[in-house]
């Protein structure tokens, strides 16, 4: 996905993109808000141990479904992460 914008106006969690990945997963310059919610990301990750999330100049964060084996990579994105602040100049990855 590529130029992709979300946003909640209303409440409750939202994602942009959430589901079961089992091959790569690419979001290029995604965004994900809300207004009334902190629980708002671009992607919820869940997947086998064959799927892989990239994530390039995105805004909005990152979640992980409990029990996932899906790997996942946020390389120059703000937002939060399961392993912390997301980073602007960088890369955090959960392999």
């Amino acid at each position: 996905m590529r130029a992709c914008t979300g946003y909640s106006s209303y409440g409750g969690a939202t994602n942009l993109l959430s589901g079961w990945f089992s091959g790569l997963t690419y979001l290029d310059g995604c965004s994900n808000w809300s207004a009334a919610t902190t629980n708002t990301y671009v992607v919820t990750v869940n997947g086998n141990s064959s799927g892989h999330v990239y994530m390039v100049g995105c805004a909005g964060g990152v979640a992980v479904a409990g029990g996932s084996s899906c790997t996942w990579e946020a390389v120059n994105c703000t937002g939060t992460s399961p392993k912390g602040a997301l980073n602007i100049r960088g890369t955090v990855q959960n392999y």
